[in-house]
């Protein structure tokens, strides 16, 4: 559940997102994402998604990021390992088929009332991986 002021949700788990700058509905499109995910005073997960040419995604593993100019794409996996391509369409036959491999979100948010929001990770070893669901009260 949302915070009044669109600051944090919460989880009856326990678990707390933080949002900065706050989430203020409508959201806008292309605008990007920040956030931490917490449990326990913990961080679990750090996303910074923003705009449309940045990507970085933090956790204990350590930190995957990735940004976009043109058609190209530069990633940095959490190993140090990192890549880069001038021609990112190229990707798209990686490993689990059209859009299963190739690395980036999943992003959705309802308006009007109960406002919610749901953001997600593609190109996990599952398919996909959802972070979160938050909606208004």
């Amino acid at each position: 559940m949302f915070s009044q002021d669109g600051t944090t949700c919460t989880y009856a788990s326990g678990r707390t997102v933080t949002f900065d700058p706050p989430i203020v509905f409508p959201i806008p499109q292309n605008g990007g994402w920040k956030f931490t995910m917490t449990y326990q005073g913990q961080t679990c997960i750090r996303v910074d998604s923003g705009p449309q040419d940045h990507l970085s995604v933090g956790s204990s593993a350590g930190t995957y990021s990735e940004s976009i100019t043109g058609l190209g794409v530069a990633a940095t996996c959490p190993d140090g390992h990192s890549f880069s391509t001038d021609n990112a369409l190229a990707l798209l036959g990686c490993d689990a088929g059209f859009f299963g491999g190739f690395p980036g979100t999943e992003e959705s948010a309802g308006v009007g009332a109960g406002s919610s929001l749901s953001f997600g990770l593609v190109g996990t070893s599952g398919g996909s991986t959802p972070i979160l669901s938050c909606h208004q009260p």
